[in-house]
């Protein structure tokens, strides 16, 4: 889960729709990493669509089920760039920042006018 924790400025997590939810509310920009079914999808509507995150190099689908089938390896060299890619603090990585929390706040704001209604 994702809350707004002090300090807490970005999301790594299992990328299925529940994370997207929890970290967009939340503010914060993400690591998309897919593995297989919609996850492709939620990473180019995270990357490319609304950029407020960074994607990792996974890029072929896996057939559910047949997960073990399939050898799916990330090295700790690219976790630790993606990551640093995350934080940077350039203009590209200000403005992802800066869309994540524009993106969370309107998120909240549609939130509080549903619970009025």
């Amino acid at each position: 889960m994702v809350f707004g924790f002090v300090g807490f400025t970005e999301i790594l997590g299992v990328f299925v729709w529940n994370s997207i939810l929890e970290s967009t509310y939340a503010g914060v920009p993400m690591v998309t990493w897919p593995f297989f079914a919609d996850q492709f999808f939620n990473k180019i509507f995270i990357v490319e669509i609304l950029k407020i995150g960074v994607r990792m190099s996974v890029e072929i689908p896996v057939p559910f089920g047949e997960e073990d089938m399939f050898e799916v390896l990330v090295k700790k060299e690219d976790v630790k760039t993606v990551v640093e890619c995350l934080m940077q603090e350039d203009e590209e990585g200000k403005q992802r920042k800066k869309r994540a929390r524009e993106f969370g706040k309107w998120r909240r704001q549609q939130r509080r006018k549903v619970d009025l209604q």
